[in-house]
C-alpha cells in the first residue's frame, strides 16, 4: 500500500480487509463508503431502490467526513489525521443485547474490526502505528441510534444496524515516494 491521500488509504485498507475475510465473494465482505453522515444515509437509501445494490450494503466500513489534518509538523509525515469510522451490520430490532453479540458482533463485527486494525498496523503507511498499538476509542453500538435521556431514540441510519464505532483514530501518514 502506498496511497498518498487519506481516502485512498482507507479504501486500500478496506480492500485488504475484504481480501482477508474468511469467505471473500460471499456477500459477507465489507463495503466501503466515505462522506458526511447525511450523504451516507442518502446513498444507503438509494441502494434500497436498486434491485442489485439493495443486497450490497452491509457489512460496511464508513469513514465519516470531514476530518481534520495537521500538516507541517514533521518532515517525515505527510499529515496527521483524526478519524471517525463505523463498522456496521444490519440486524434485527427484536434482538436483545445477548443475541446481538451472538448474531452480529462476534461473527461479523469483531472479526472485521480485528482485520481493520491488523491491516492498519501492517500497511507501513503510518508512523505512529506499531503491532498492537493503534490509538483510538472503540464503542460497541447496539441498535445504533440517537441518544436521548433513556437511551437510543431512533436509528441514525434508516436501517436497523449494530455497529462498532471507532472515534479519535489518530494516524500519521508517512511521506513516501508517491507522496512527493
Amino acid at each position: 500500500m502506498s496511497a498518498p491521500y487519506w481516502i485512498d488509504a482507507f479504501e486500500d485498507l478496506v480492500d485488504a480487509v475484504r481480501a482477508d475475510t474468511d469467505n471473500p465473494g460471499t456477500g459477507n465482505e465489507p463495503y466501503f463508503m466515505h462522506g458526511h453522515p447525511l450523504e451516507i444515509v442518502d446513498r444507503l437509501n438509494q441502494k434500497d431502490r436498486d434491485k442489485t445494490y439493495k443486497f450490497q450494503k452491509y457489512p460496511v466500513i464508513v469513514l465519516f467526513q470531514d476530518f481534520p489534518e495537521e500538516v507541517g509538523q514533521d518532515m517525515t509525515i505527510r499529515s496527521e489525521g483524526t478519524f471517525n469510522l463505523i463498522i456496521a451490520k444490519d440486524t434485527s430490532a427484536d434482538y436483545n443485547a445477548s443475541e446481538r453479540y451472538t448474531n452480529t458482533f462476534r461473527p461479523v463485527l469483531y472479526p472485521l474490526y480485528d482485520l481493520l486494525m491488523k491491516h492498519i498496523q501492517r500497511s507501513g503507511l503510518f508512523k505512529n502505528v506499531t503491532a498492537g498499538l493503534t490509538p483510538h476509542t472503540k464503542t460497541d453500538r447496539l441498535f445504533w441510534g440517537r441518544e436521548g435521556l433513556y437511551g437510543n431514540e431512533g436509528n441514525i441510519f434508516n436501517d436497523r444496524i449494530d455497529a462498532i464505532e471507532i472515534d479519535n483514530l489518530i494516524l500519521q501518514m508517512k511521506i513516501t515516494k508517491n507522496c512527493i
